[in-house]
């Protein structure tokens, strides 16, 4: 469980759920697996969108819930949802213009 998984109240992951739905997946993680580059896309597009979809192929050597956890720890970003074999993380970003920002309420 990622560390700000914790601080994110239910309505509000209810509604992140809701928008992760909708957005196309990012990042694919194949058998390369968790390494520093990936981290580093995440981390980088968390900064610019704040809500990521990330796909895990079937060659990855580990499952969506722990490639996601591990992912979350990295960027300190909420596991929102994980479904099958994709994986929604949020991060706020409060640098980002107000018009960019995910409004959670």
């Amino acid at each position: 469980m990622s560390p700000n998984q914790e601080n994110l109240p239910s309505a509000a992951r209810k509604a992140l759920r809701k928008l992760g739905r909708s957005c196309a997946a990012m990042v694919q993680v194949g058998k390369a697996g968790l390494t520093v580059a990936l981290v580093a896309q995440v981390d980088k597009l968390l900064n610019q969108r704040e809500l990521i979809k990330v796909k895990v192929l079937e060659a990855a050597d580990m499952g969506a819930d722990e490639l996601a956890d591990l992912l979350g720890e990295s960027t300190a970003a909420a596991v929102v949802d994980v479904v099958g074999r994709t994986a929604v993380l949020y991060r706020p970003n409060p640098a980002l213009p107000q018009a960019k920002r995910i409004k959670l309420e």
